[in-house]
């Protein structure tokens, strides 16, 4: 499996990473990263997304088809990419029934699936890849529960939590920590570095939120798990 998503899939792992310093993300040295480009821009920033799955044998056609799928909201589609005992929840919930359920039933689904387009994608460099790519290289110190990654460049850090308040900084890619609830669309949060304010939480997502977990068998590949934390 891909270093890192175990780490990812637990809810109870300790919080350390907020008083050493900005960190690095991990990537194992051998894999070959591509840059991901959002509307036109590189993504930069400690925890950049990173594409190390454009290069695995025969990805590239599955990934298309995939968006293609998630496009168009085709459930057809994702089922036939998906693996017949699909895992859906940490509770047991697996299999294509259930999933093409919860996409009736379920229209943020679609929404949670749309988004990681351009979040990257992490891969072992051989049968395994992940989507989004911070799933397999935020390191094991952080919270999956109490972590958000910061999904775009230069987004205001503010003194409180409106859109006129001060600026104490612009953040670019990188991992911050909750300090306090969603309130009129802004989240409370601490950087790396200690400092506290404000972000919009629309900037922001969950370390444990929705990810895709692909790997290779001997037909292709195919989607083994779809699941968030909680």
């Amino acid at each position: 499996m891909i270093p890192g998503v175990a780490a990812i899939a637990l809810a109870g792992v300790a919080l350390m990473g907020f008083s050493r310093g900005p960190a690095e993300a991990e990537e194992p040295a051998a894999i070959r990263a591509e840059p991901v480009m959002v509307d036109g821009t590189v993504a930069t920033g400690p925890y950049a997304p990173k594409d190390e799955c454009a290069y695995l044998p025969g990805f590239a056609a599955f990934r298309s088809a995939l968006m293609t799928a998630i496009d168009a909201r085709d459930a057809d589609q994702l089922i036939a990419l998906s693996h017949p005992g699909i895992e859906l929840d940490m509770d047991g919930g697996a299999g294509i029934d259930e999933f093409r359920r919860r996409l009736d039933a379920d229209d943020t689904l679609w929404l949670e699936l749309a988004e990681l387009k351009e979040l990257g994608c992490a891969s072992d460099g051989g049968t395994d890849a992940v989507m989004p790519w911070i799933a397999a290289r935020s390191g094991s110190d952080h919270d999956p529960d109490t972590t958000f990654w910061v999904t775009d460049n230069s987004v205001p850090l503010r003194v409180s939590g409106t859109d006129n308040a001060p600026q104490l900084a612009k953040l670019d890619r990188d991992l911050v920590e909750m300090m306090g609830g969603d309130t009129k669309g802004f989240r409370k949060i601490a950087t790396q570095s200690g400092q506290i304010g404000y972000v919009k939480a629309a900037d922001l997502r969950e370390l444990g939120d929705y990810r895709l977990f692909m790997t290779r068998g001997p037909n292709g590949w195919s989607i083994d798990m779809f699941l968030a934390d909680g």
